[in-house]
């Protein structure tokens, strides 16, 4: 390798790592600029691609969590928020998660509440045994207390809930408490959330998509059972076994998403 080789490799390396830290501190900006989508998708495909990393899945997903928060923290908006701590008429909706997520999700879960017979995993456990029938099933009908809510209505992983989570805000408490019994209630969020919720959600739909990984939203409920009750669930998904077989996808995904997804490939490709 010649030293004109080397001195490029260090710039696009010191140039990455620039970026990076950038997307980490200040987030995604506000508006439909994709340029930083681009950049995220770049950054996520470098930590997916580190082979030697073994929990490279679940780092991009922390990834990925954090700039969504920054994004947020940039952009807090002029809306007030309605959701509160302790508020979880949400937590009983449907919820998709790339496997990522989950794997991060289980991780968080098992850092913070090591002891196995702890309440958090009996629920899981049960939820597990009971998974939602959502590729046939009217969505909106598909209710049921998050597993990993506890009888506090507190979340048991806060801090590590996946973008679907992250990226729901009500701005109307009385409309959720409607919507508890009447799926019609449509619950107002925020635009700049949704939009940055979108956008991190699909720069790791296609790093995941560009490193040869699945890409699909799973069924958390019955996911989040698998991947707590096996230590090995990161390795050995990464290493091609479909540790997740039998577990529901979310068949809702508009196809023009995958088609942004291509498009965010080949552009952070390049």
């Amino acid at each position: 390798m010649s030293d004109a080789t080397r001195r490029d490799r260090r710039i696009r390396a010191r140039d990455a790592k620039r970026v990076a830290e950038s997307l980490l501190r200040d987030g995604l900006p506000p508006g439909d600029d994709v340029a930083a989508t681009v950049e995220l998708t770049r950054h996520l495909m470098e930590i997916l691609g580190e082979r030697r990393d073994a929990h490279r899945a679940s780092k991009a997903a922390r990834t990925a969590e954090r700039v969504f928060e920054a994004s947020i923290r940039r952009t807090p908006g002029t809306l007030a928020v309605a959701c509160r701590k302790g508020c979880a008429y949400c937590c009983t909706n449907f919820v998709a998660a790339t496997i990522p997520e989950i794997l991060a999700l289980a991780a968080r879960l098992r850092s913070d509440w090591p002891d196995e017979t702890a309440p958090v995993y009996r629920r899981i456990e049960a939820a597990g045994h009971n998974p939602a029938d959502f590729a046939t099933a009217d969505r909106s009908t598909l209710t049921a207390p998050c597993p990993v809510l506890g009888p506090d209505n507190l979340c048991a992983a806060y801090e590590s809930r996946p973008l679907a989570c992250r990226g729901f805000a009500s701005l109307d408490l009385d409309a959720c408490i409607r919507a508890v019994t009447d799926m019609s209630v449509q619950i107002p969020n925020t635009k700049q959330r949704a939009l940055f919720r979108s956008r991190c959600s699909m720069a790791l739909w296609a790093a995941l998509k560009a490193c040869g990984l699945s890409h699909r939203s799973y069924d958390l409920h019955h996911a989040i059972s698998i991947a707590v009750s096996d230590r090995d669930a990161e390795r050995r998904w990464l290493a091609g076994e479909d540790v997740f077989a039998g577990v529901q996808t979310d068949v809702s995904r508009r196809p023009e998403f995958e088609t942004f997804v291509d498009q965010l490939i080949e552009r952070a490709s390049m």
